[in-house]
C-alpha cells in the first residue's frame, strides 16, 4: 500500500488531534506536562513490524484494543519495563522498586484504555463517524510476544507511531494504530482525501 504526502499529511493532522487528547488526558493523571513527538505515518504491507523499530529494552508492556464500525484495525499502547514501572509508580505515587506485576497489569490497563480511547475515538469522532472499542488486552514480554496480541488481518495497512514522554522523567512511550488498507481507504475518504 502506497500513500500520496497528501494523504499522509491528512493522517498526521487527524493523529494530532487525537494524540492531544489522550496526551491531555495523561497529563491529568501524572499531574505532568506531556511531551509529544510528530506522528510517523508508514504505509506498509507489514505494520505491526513497526514494533520492530522499539529499541533499548529487553521487555515491554502493551496495552491493545481493536477498534470496529467505520474503520476497524488495532491501536496499541507500548512502553519499555523501566518506563512502565516508572509510570505506574507516579499514578500510584509508590517507590518504584515496590510496584508489584499486579499492580503494573491493572494500572497500565487502565492508563492504555483511557489513553487509546481518547485517540481512537477523537479521531474518528473528528470525520463524523463512530467505532466500538474492545476491552484492553495486556501483553507483558519481548516483541514476539507483543506480536501475537494483534489480529492476523491488522498487521497491513497504516502504522501511526507517535511518541509520548513525561518532563522531568524517563517515561516514554509509544502509539501504534494498525488498520487494513481497506479501512484506511475509507477514513482517507471520508477527510476528502482522494488516493485513487
Amino acid at each position: 500500500m502506497t500513500l500520496s504526502l497528501m494523504a499522509m499529511d491528512a493522517i498526521r493532522e487527524l493523529v494530532n488531534i487525537g494524540i492531544g487528547h489522550a496526551a491531555s488526558a495523561l497529563a491529568d493523571m501524572v499531574d505532568q506536562p506531556i511531551e509529544i513527538d510528530i506522528p510517523d505515518v508508514e504505509a506498509t504491507d507489514d505494520g505491526i513490524g513497526q514494533l520492530e523499530t522499539l529499541k533499548h529494552a529487553s521487555g515491554y508492556a502493551m496495552v491493545s484494543q481493536e477498534y470496529q464500525g467505520y474503520i476497524s484495525g488495532t491501536a496499541m499502547m507500548v512502553f519499555c519495563d523501566h518506563s512502565a514501572r516508572k509510570l505506574v509508580a507516579m499514578l500510584l505515587d509508590e517507590d518504584e522498586e515496590e510496584i508489584l506485576e499486579t499492580e503494573t497489569r491493572t494500572t497500565l490497563t487502565e492508563v492504555g484504555n483511557i489513553l487509546i480511547n481518547s485517540m481512537v475515538g477523537m479521531m474518528v469522532a473528528t470525520v463524523g463517524q463512530e467505532v466500538s472499542i474492545e476491552l484492553p488486552v495486556y501483553v507483558a514480554g519481548d516483541k514476539v510476544k507483543l506480536k501475537s496480541g494483534v489480529r492476523a488481518d491488522h498487521h497491513a495497512g497504516i502504522s501511526v507511531t507517535v511518541k509520548l514522554g513525561i518532563r522531568d522523567h524517563n517515561v516514554d512511550g509509544r502509539f501504534l494504530l494498525v488498520s487494513t488498507p481497506e479501512a484506511m481507504q475509507r477514513l482517507l475518504t471520508e477527510m476528502g482525501v482522494d488516493e485513487d
